[in-house]
């Protein structure tokens, strides 16, 4: 063999090892790199000065616990995987998809919440579009976020519909609500977050969704040190319960709600039946009623706050009163 071969070879094998690790780097710069989307509310949302969402609060508990920046950079859901494998971030958050062509790319973290296809239609149209045969059809207009797995899901089984394509996934819910379009493809937890925060909107099929997977976050191949790090810190959030209250915080999980139980009356009956009124919206004739049949559920499925407030008012009002959990 030449010595110029062998060389050639020693300095290969020797520029293997020297590879920096993308956690080492991140650690010796002092951030990490989040690509995100911004669109997919309520996991990452841009509001055109700051990034909001589960997936954000979960960048910043990482960056805490690396004891790193968080720098967010912009990317799409076409881009998601080729902005990983040219370096123009560390890791990709905000609602993606665990799935196998991304695994074959991509390192994926273990995953986080089991959710599922579902759609997203106008106020009162739930039961016109509750299964794929009612929208699988040209007169439904049907639309989705390009590069997403919501594209994929509705080329797939609603071949016949007349879709509409946005590059943004924040537009899909504005052209339902707008009427422009029928129907949205999204997932249980973004249609549960619009039928609540959206009087136009209401969610359909969402609590019996089409399809079940889970969300997780995407590292660059062979990666694994950075991988570990990432899915310890998961671990440590399910186990101190930080996973759940983020979820709260981003009303991806549903509030207990309580019912304002009237049990008994020692005051004034006028003055009750007043309190009674107020608190539901009753007539007089109705609140006289309630007060005479005791005890009563006079509010349920109420935010424990709002619950305890009513049942104040009507304590002041003489009343004995209970607030319960909903069972």
């Amino acid at each position: 063999m030449k010595a110029s071969h062998l060389i050639a070879i020693v300095a290969l094998s020797f520029s293997s090892f020297a590879v920096a690790d993308q956690l080492d780097d991140i650690l010796e710069k002092g951030v990490i790199r989040v690509g995100t989307t911004g669109d997919y509310k309520p996991f990452s949302f841009y509001d055109g000065e700051t990034y909001s969402g589960y997936d954000i609060d979960v960048a910043q508990y990482l960056g805490e616990q690396l004891g790193v920046n968080v720098e967010f950079v912009p990317t799409t859901w076409k881009g998601l995987l080729e902005g990983l494998k040219e370096d123009k971030y560390d890791i990709a958050m905000g609602g993606i998809t665990r799935r196998m062509q991304r695994q074959l790319n991509a390192e994926q973290t273990q995953g986080y919440m089991v959710f599922g296809k579902c759609f997203l239609v106008a106020k009162g149209n739930a039961g016109k579009y509750d299964t794929l045969e009612k929208v699988n059809t040209p007169s439904v207009r049907v639309g989705v976020n390009i590069g997403g797995t919501n594209e994929k899901f509705a080329e797939r089984h609603l071949p016949n519909a007349t879709f509409t394509k946005f590059e943004n996934n924040l537009d899909v819910p504005k052209a339902v609500a707008a009427g422009d379009v029928d129907v949205m493809v999204t997932e249980t937890p973004e249609g549960f977050f619009y039928e609540v925060t959206d009087a136009k909107l209401e969610a359909s099929r969402c609590d019996d969704p089409f399809t079940r997977s889970q969300f997780g976050y995407l590292i660059p191949k062979g990666e694994q040190g950075l991988l570990n790090a990432v899915n310890f810190a998961i671990d440590e959030m399910k186990l101190k319960g930080i996973e759940t209250e983020l979820m709260r915080k981003n009303q991806l999980v549903a509030e207990p709600k309580f019912e304002v139980v009237l049990v008994g009356a020692d005051g004034n009956k006028v003055d009750l039946i007043q309190a009674v009124k107020d608190a539901t919206g009753l007539s007089l004739i109705e609140s006289k009623s309630v007060v005479e049949q005791l005890p009563m559920v006079l509010k349920e499925n109420m935010r424990k706050g709002d619950a305890e407030k009513v049942a104040a008012a009507l304590i002041e009002a003489g009343a004995t009163v209970e607030v319960k959990p909903v069972q």
